[in-house]
């Protein structure tokens, strides 16, 4: 095997590896910066697809390092919609918040695929999103 086929049979692998089951979904995020980090952070974790309800988006080089090259990503600019086309397709949604129902990410059912929500740095999350999850 020369070394050409042998790194693409090691990307072919990763990408077999892919986790398909959780999908972040971020609402809003104010900085960049952090939104950039949460891609970067969604495919080291071998996430698939991010999911972005906001307007436009340009991922920050320094953050990012290139991360959204290597992800499918989703952008909506209305949430319910974005919702709903993940829950036909079989994802329980969770809310990342401090709330008094709050669970540990141990206690998270993942017996079905899960999306997770994360608000804005300066809000968290929204009325709208504590009311369409699960």
């Amino acid at each position: 095997m020369s070394i050409l086929e042998a790194r693409q049979e090691r990307v072919r692998s990763a990408l077999r590896r892919r986790l398909s089951s959780v999908v972040p979904v971020l609402e809003a995020v104010y900085r960049r910066h952090n939104a950039s980090a949460i891609l970067r952070s969604a495919e080291c974790f071998g996430c698939h697809e991010v999911h972005m309800v906001t307007g436009p988006f340009r991922p920050s080089k320094g953050a990012a390092r290139g991360a959204e090259r290597w992800l499918e990503l989703h952008r909506h600019t209305d949430l319910e919609p974005c919702v709903r086309d993940l829950k036909a397709r079989g994802f329980r949604l969770f809310v990342a918040d401090l709330d008094a129902r709050a669970v540990s990410p141990a206690e998270v059912p993942i017996d079905r695929p899960v999306a997770v929500l994360f608000g804005s740095e300066l809000e968290g999350v929204s009325e709208e999103a504590r009311s369409l999850a699960d």
